[in-house]
């Protein structure tokens, strides 16, 4: 591993890659993109998988509709789901191009590593139940494939480890790279050497202020970690994974006593291959339950800001009328944080949205959120 931080020009390289890697992982699962707090890096994503290409120049791919890649635009900025062409998962994998190889080698090789820092985590979920993860992981070491392809152009140390279990790479019949045999260890290696060399920003930083800001705030992590557990290809990303230590570092310092679930938690909330939705959800909602129960004044608060976040995934994904109707009503109800700066104004509009009215709702949500995380200030 590198004993020194990343250069300027490798950490853009490893970045673009990444952002290239989840606008791929964005159209497998798009539901990640309902949270609010991801709602910018969505976008951004989302720019950069487009790359500035329009409508008409999706049209070949199969059974793609009029609208694909407006409509893409159109759910990462408004949450309007029934934007999304599905279609578009027909992308389902990204590497360096030629010209890439190229014009910078070093770029290239270091794109690759990003790309594959975001696939390989996300790789033991996707496909068939009952596949096998090995087979799942064959699908996602395309980046690693790329760099044993090129092993012989990568100047010596690009990469925060040794090439050399992918040296044997050489390109077969019609172009088709035979991965060497440690080629699934190089990319669980490379991983773990990329995200101690160059660590992915942060998912959201989230500071605590005493009073109902710093209340809402942790509302709005907890609403968060809820949504992610949604989509583990996204939760076990590297970015996630570190969203969810400061999630339960906030947790230890409200309810010390309640030490031992956390930890017991932990575990449940890595999506690696034991992850288990229903039993994460369970366990996270129960022991959320308990801490907002035993905080009083404070759990209120706490809940109020985790309803006001869901607002937008309820729009955007869930969709369920009764519920956001529900969801609505309370919200403007509760006067637990009118201290924060136009969120008693908010709310008492939110009360008026129609429960069918999913774009108001989506706006209202965004809203919310960006009025506690401003806390006030401008």
């Amino acid at each position: 591993m590198l004993p020194h931080a990343a250069l300027a020009a490798d950490r853009d390289s490893v970045e673009r890659g990444r952002a290239a890697a989840r606008g791929i992982l964005l159209l497998r699962d798009p539901r990640a993109c309902g949270i609010a707090l991801l709602r910018a890096r969505c976008k951004s994503d989302a720019e950069q998988f487009l790359n500035g290409r329009g409508d008409a120049d999706f049209q070949k791919v199969p059974k793609i509709g009029p609208h694909p890649a407006s409509g893409l635009i159109t759910f990462v900025t408004d949450g309007d789901r029934e934007a999304f062409d599905f279609a578009l998962q027909w992308f389902n994998n990204t590497q360096s191009t030629s010209v890439m190889w190229g014009a910078d080698p070093r770029d290239a090789a270091l794109y690759d590593a990003g790309i594959e820092d975001v696939f390989l985590p996300a790789a033991p979920r996707n496909g068939p139940v009952g596949v096998p993860p090995e087979i799942l992981e064959n699908l996602a070491l395309v980046p690693v494939g790329d760099l044993a392809n090129h092993v012989a152009s990568i100047p010596s140390g690009t990469l925060p480890l040794d090439v050399a279990p992918i040296r044997a790479g050489a390109q077969g019949p019609n172009g088709v790279v035979r991965l060497p045999p440690g080629a699934r260890a190089f990319a669980h290696d490379l991983v773990a050497a990329l995200d101690t060399a160059v660590p992915p920003p942060p998912l959201a930083t989230i500071t605590y202020p005493d009073g109902a800001v710093g209340d809402a705030r942790f509302g709005i992590v907890v609403a968060t970690v809820m949504e992610l557990i949604d989509s583990p290809d996204w939760l076990a990303q590297a970015d996630a994974q570190r969203f969810v230590d400061d999630y339960l570092d906030r947790m230890r310092i409200l309810a010390p006593d309640r030490a031992d679930e956390i930890a017991s938690l932990r575990p449940q909330l890595r999506g690696d291959r034991s992850y288990d939705h229903d039993a994460a959800g369970r366990a996270n909602s129960a022991l959320v339950g308990e801490i907002v129960k035993a905080q009083s004044a404070r759990g209120k608060r706490i809940a109020v800001a985790m309803a006001a976040t869901q607002m937008t995934y309820s729009a955007s994904i869930l969709r369920d009328q009764p519920s956001a109707g529900e969801l609505a009503k309370v919200l403007a109800a509760s006067d637990e944080l009118d201290a924060i700066p136009g969120f008693q104004s908010a709310r008492i509009a939110a009360g008026a949205v129609a429960p069918s009215d999913w774009a108001a709702h989506y706006r209202m949500g965004v809203r919310f959120v960006d009025l506690i995380m401003k806390g006030g200030s401008n």
